[in-house]
């Protein structure tokens, strides 16, 4: 078993910002399982990871259907309650398309609050090596919407612990910009911070936001509820 997961497999068909966050997602959970502390480990004790943050960093997108070399692993900056984990997108002449950083909390299901780290975790033997990218504080909006929309939380979109996936709320904001501005542009970093739940059933508000060239901060809520806040950076195409 080794402390970094690495998986070949071909790049995905379109690389938008929740494909590769569907990527990372995958090797996150497959990583956690064969170290032992999978989502069904967890949920034996009554606990489940929660995404809290994600960093993430394009340098060049992968070509589609390209064969590429997926890296992920616990990360050496586990502290406290927060277990970050990091991930790679590698051709496999090794060179660094995109990189990632996420930090994760442990819920206790009976008392929704955050637990302590397992120890299976806090005993392995971290690599010595870092991804150069770490999750930024993200303001709210104050700028006028520049795009907007709204989706009800369907079934798609939820996952074990009966709330939505931590890639839906990529998928949302993504979905709610212009066609335009894709075709424009090509994603450069991404910011999110989770902060509540989305339910099924639910509405949400999404709203982005101009915050300098090349950047936009986007709103998640629902009922007046901020669920999260992203930035984005775009370069023109």
């Amino acid at each position: 078993m080794s402390v970094i997961w690495r998986a070949a497999r071909p790049a995905p068909i379109s690389a938008t910002l929740p494909a590769i966050c569907d990527v990372f997602q995958e090797a996150a959970r497959s990583h956690a399982t064969e170290l032992g502390l999978g989502v069904a480990d967890l949920h034996a004790s009554s606990r489940a990871w929660i995404l809290s943050r994600l960093a993430l960093r394009v340098h060049q997108p992968p070509e589609p259907g390209q064969m590429v070399d997926v890296l992920s692993w616990p990360s050496r900056r586990t502290a406290g309650v927060r277990a970050r984990r990091e991930f790679e997108i590698r051709t496999v002449e090794d060179v660094l398309l995109v990189e990632a950083c996420s930090v994760w909390l442990i819920l206790d299901r009976v008392s929704r609050r955050p637990a302590r780290l397992p120890a299976e975790l806090l005993q392995l033997d971290f690599p010595a090596r870092d991804t150069a990218i770490d999750p930024l504080s993200i303001p709210e909006p104050t700028e006028t919407a520049l795009f907007t929309g709204a989706h009800k939380v369907h079934i798609g979109d939820l996952d074990e612990n009966n709330h939505a996936n931590n890639v839906s709320y990529v998928s949302w904001a993504w979905n709610a910009l212009s066609a335009e501005f894709v075709a424009a542009h090509t994603p450069a970093e991404l910011h999110i911070e989770y902060l509540a739940e989305a339910l099924l059933g639910d509405t949400v508000q999404i709203a982005a936001c101009p915050d300098g060239p090349g950047r936009l901060l986007h709103r998640l809520s629902t009922s007046g509820r901020t669920l999260a806040r992203l930035l984005t950076t775009w370069r023109p195409k």
